[in-house]
């Protein structure tokens, strides 16, 4: 995980006074009036990216379906090893050059001038001249421009650019579009032609090695991980909202650290959220972080508990140890879609019932020890789980690896290392495999339950001419891993074990070859995709009541049988109905 190292040379970046110069360079148009503190927030994930950008083959970072897990991984690798002085001493050098860049800039190519994209591809490209030990005078400087004007006559610096028949610079800039991956290969590109013929510098290594881009994204590999675990899991707690208060007021409780955002002050989903309170509806868990000195930041939780003190009226510390109000102090309920006659209600004028409904309302919090992990980042997580377009997600493995029991944790990571080609789908960073996995391991604890049916697990349903199937409700998985990890979790590592199990089935089946695994699934057609977790769930309720022994005996038998299902799943008569599926099944 990122260490605390980028968001302290924002703190070093302040004190030099960069931060105007870099506000005026790197932050998006639309946070230029962003109070300091948030600006601060989003300069600490632009930074992370520019320093470590150099060191990623940009063909492949651009095609990356989590570009900030990427950068995450390059960080981690290959920056860990430098302190914070060592890295704010080469960025400082950078920002210098682009100063200078941007002086000359504003003479000669008022469009540039302003554009944040531009920037950051200069940064990039300087950073490179920077790592061969070579300088930029300020003559190269100007050249660089002159090559910028006369960019429409010169052919070498359209190699490999796309889509820009008209050999336009502006766009090559233009900031609409400009997250697809062809937008980010051509303005890299551009100016890598630029550099590479003024600087005689090879800037194709840079822009395109898929070979040590793989073997980066896969070096020490997840059994290493495994092994390495860096976080010794926190149980989740369950407080009343009034607990947590109490909390608040006899311990040091730090709810907006400097990397948190401002307080949003929005009135319409605040009024959402006490609703849901209201009626009882689960919201997402508190992360808390001890601090060695004891003190509990808030890392992800802030807008959700200022928007309860804002309405219950309560004050709160602040990060300069003042008593301070919320900035929704008291504020009105609205436009409620079922509480309706709650609207225009204030803590003053609500009845003494539903205030005591709030303060009972019970929340899930997640309390990270430092002393237990003095390797873990409160910053990173912070980024991780609030960063888009990728933020984590409730429901899925991303959000249960942060807080459920180590041992189902690995056990389900496991799993996935081995099958993954093999009978499942590849891995990817957003754990799609591991939440598949831990899914039919749910399933497989509910199915031991008494009484319990597979259509009390498996939504199966028909829509239009096929047969579909989802989890019943992915907040009972959480619910379930929750209280397990807290009061029994070898019973859910059984439950894991038993999908070790259901995938040996899988592969006697087709017997140990990947390539049957698509006519088991009667997909005839390439390119689409079979290895759903549908189709697992399908086939885990096929497989559920035949033994390992009657597979062997009838295996071939089998095969047909299930595959003749997998047809009638994909394409069902008009009057063929659920209940005929089900049937089926039995």
């Amino acid at each position: 995980m990122i260490n605390c190292r980028t968001y302290y040379i924002v703190k070093f970046i302040i004190i030099l006074d960069f931060i105007i110069f870099l506000c005026e360079i790197i932050l998006p148009k639309s946070k230029k009036k962003a109070s300091k503190r948030d600006k601060v927030n989003i300069i600490v994930s632009i930074i992370r990216n520019l320093v470590t950008l150099p060191f990623v083959p940009i063909f492949s970072y651009s095609k990356g379906s989590s570009k900030a897990d990427i950068i995450c991984k390059y960080y981690y690798f290959i920056l860990e090893n430098k302190s914070a002085e060592e890295i704010m001493e080469e960025f400082e050098a950078v920002i210098n050059y682009i100063s200078k860049f941007n002086s000359v800039c504003k003479e000669r190519n008022n469009y540039l001038y302003d554009s944040k994209l531009f920037y950051e591809v200069l940064y990039w490209a300087i950073s490179i001249v920077l790592q061969n030990g070579r300088e930029i005078e300020d003559n190269k400087i100007e050249l660089v421009f002159d090559y910028i004007s006369n960019a429409s006559e010169n052919h070498k610096l359209w190699d490999n650019i796309i889509n820009n028949p008209q050999r336009s610079v502006e766009q090559i800039f233009e900031s609409t579009g400009s997250h697809y991956y062809s937008a980010i290969n051509n303005r890299y590109r551009f100016i890598a032609n630029i550099f590479q013929d003024i600087f005689k510098i090879d800037y194709q290594k840079y822009i395109k090695n898929s070979e040590a881009f793989s073997e980066m994204m896969e070096s020490r590999s997840e059994k290493d991980q495994i092994s390495h675990y860096k976080i010794n899991k926190p149980l989740p707690e369950t407080l009343t909202i009034e607990d947590i208060i109490s909390d608040m007021k006899k311990s040091r409780f730090l709810i907006r650290p400097d990397y948190q955002r401002s307080e949003v002050k929005n009135l319409q989903k605040a009024s959402y959220l006490m609703e849901s309170i209201l009626l009882g509806i689960n919201i997402p868990p508190l992360f808390i972080y001890k601090r060695k000195d004891r003190i509990k930041e808030v890392v992800d939780g802030q807008q959700r508990l200022l928007t309860i003190l804002g309405f219950l009226g309560k004050t709160y510390i602040n990060e300069r140890g003042e008593s301070v109000c919320s900035d929704k102090d008291k504020f009105k309920l609205s436009k409620l879609k079922i509480l309706s006659e709650l609207n225009g209600k204030t803590i003053d004028t609500i009845d003494d019932e539903f205030e005591e409904k709030i303060l009972e309302f019970p929340m899930v919090i997640i309390e990270i020890d430092s002393e237990q992990n003095p390797d873990f980042s409160q910053i990173d997580l912070f980024l991780r789980l609030n960063t888009k377009p990728y933020p984590i997600k409730e429901n899925t493995f991303e959000m249960w690896d942060a807080y459920i029991d180590k041992d189902i944790v690995i056990k389900v990571k496991e799993i996935a290392i081995r099958y993954e080609k093999k009978v499942f789908r590849d891995r990817d960073t957003r754990m799609k495999l591991e939440e598949l996995i831990t899914s039919l391991a749910y399933i497989d604890y509910r199915m031991n339950q008494p009484h319990t049916e597979i259509i009390n697990v498996l939504n199966i349903y028909k829509r239009n001419d096929r047969m579909c199937a989802r989890i019943m409700s992915k907040d009972n998985v959480t619910k379930t891993l929750s209280d397990l990890s807290n009061s029994n979790p070898k019973v859910f590592v059984k439950a894991l074990e038993n999908v070790e199990i259901f995938v040996d089935k899988i592969l006697m089946l087709i017997e140990n070859n990947p390539e049957q695994l698509r006519a088991l699934f009667n997909h005839s057609k390439k390119g689409i995709q079979y290895k759903t977790d549908q189709n697992f769930y399908f086939l885990w309720a096929i497989l559920f009541d035949i033994s390992v022994e009657e597979l062997q005996n009838n295996r071939q038998e089998e095969f047909k049988r299930i595959s003749i299902i997998f047809s009638s799943i994909q394409k069902t008569p008009a009057d063929y109905t659920t209940e005929n599926f089900l049937n089926e099944l039995k």
